[in-house]
């Protein structure tokens, strides 16, 4: 049984040599080079089915959930910028924070009470 994240690969022993002196003068590591290597052949094989493989091996699909979730949440999620003024009821008096943003958001009568000078 093979070790976790390891392939074992056969090749005649020619091309065994021929590969180890390359990636020697090359100065590339074989791990690097075979991965390129399979890549190469998958892609050339079916590059449909590569693409949608390498997809899934990075959560593409659900990357793009996540995306789409958050900018459907940011557009029912906006935020309304309030420029702070000194605020008063119609009775001319000052209205505190609480007040104020409760009157702003609040619909009927009590909206129609806010005075904003």
């Amino acid at each position: 049984m093979g070790r976790p994240g390891y392939m074992s690969l056969y090749a005649d022993e020619r091309t065994q040599q021929i590969f180890d002196e390359y990636v020697r003068i090359k100065g590339v590591k074989k791990s690097e080079a075979l991965s390129e290597m399979l890549e190469i052949y998958m892609m050339c094989q079916d590059e449909t089915l590569y693409w949608k493989l390498k997809k899934k091996a990075l959560g593409v699909e659900v990357a793009k959930e996540v995306l789409i979730q958050r900018e459907y949440d940011r557009e029912v999620n906006d935020y309304i910028f309030l420029k702070l003024a000194t605020t008063y009821d119609v009775e001319g008096k000052p209205m505190n924070g609480y007040e104020t943003v409760e009157a702003q958001i609040c619909p009927g009568e009590k909206n129609e009470k806010l005075h904003v000078i």
